[in-house]
């Protein structure tokens, strides 16, 4: 198993061509997606959900400081 440990805040420009590639290279290693969210004040927050919600692999927290 491999896991990926993403940290973000306000990088929803960015963060769908990350997950993007994460989640649609084919390997022969089960992996997992580990999104960490910290309080982000732009969309990050819907993108790592959308992704959550089509990938059974991807795990999404939100932290509020």
């Amino acid at each position: 198993m491999i896991s990926f440990i993403i940290c973000t805040y306000n990088r929803d420009k960015y963060i769908y061509q990350c997950l993007n590639n994460l989640a649609n290279n084919k390997t022969k290693y089960n992996w997992e997606i580990i999104l960490i969210n910290n309080n982000s004040t732009d969309n990050t927050e819907l993108e790592c959900k959308r992704f959550e919600q089509d990938y059974s692999s991807i795990e999404y927290h939100y932290f509020i400081e």
